[in-house]
């Protein structure tokens, strides 16, 4: 007898100021590329896998199940806290990434973000996706990946 398939978890992911309500784990680039991962670890501790871009493609910083693997120290700063990670810009403090676990399904990302040459800037008055910017959206009950795309956040086809 085969085991029951159990449910997915599913989270509400605040990007910038955008919430996304009933969604999975993982933020993705044009339904390709993995820009960040999160799950749950041991005591409910939120693990985050992602790498965070320069505007030259270059990895300044990898994250993988919360450990730094590679870090370019003359570029950017980290901090962990109680409930996340801050990575800033070491001259001009900007925030390249801020992930932060608000609850016990809750996660809020912020951050400025490279994929192949496309900048997306999350903050908290918004998402800016290359010149595209929206703001205070709810998309609820996705059910699926976070696919960030040209168009803004894009509901990923089911197979």
């Amino acid at each position: 007898m085969s085991r029951p398939k159990l449910p997915a978890q599913v989270y509400k992911v605040i990007l910038g100021s955008n919430v996304i309500n009933n969604c999975r784990n993982i933020v993705r680039w044009n339904g390709k590329e993995q820009i960040f991962r999160f799950r749950d670890g041991k005591d409910m501790k939120l693990l985050v896998d992602c790498a965070v871009k320069d505007s030259d493609n270059h990895t300044i910083i990898q994250i993988a199940s919360n450990k730094i693997v590679h870090i370019d120290n003359s570029i950017v700063s980290y901090e962990y806290l109680e409930n996340g990670i801050i990575v800033k810009d070491k001259i001009s403090a900007a925030t390249y990434l801020e992930f932060l676990r608000l609850g016990e399904r809750e996660v809020k990302i912020n951050g400025i973000f490279h994929v192949n040459g496309v900048k997306i800037e999350a903050t908290d008055e918004g998402l800016d996706i290359n010149g595209l910017k929206f703001g205070n959206c709810v998309f609820d009950n996705c059910g699926g990946l976070i696919d960030l795309g040209f168009s803004g956040i894009n509901r990923p086809k089911s197979k």
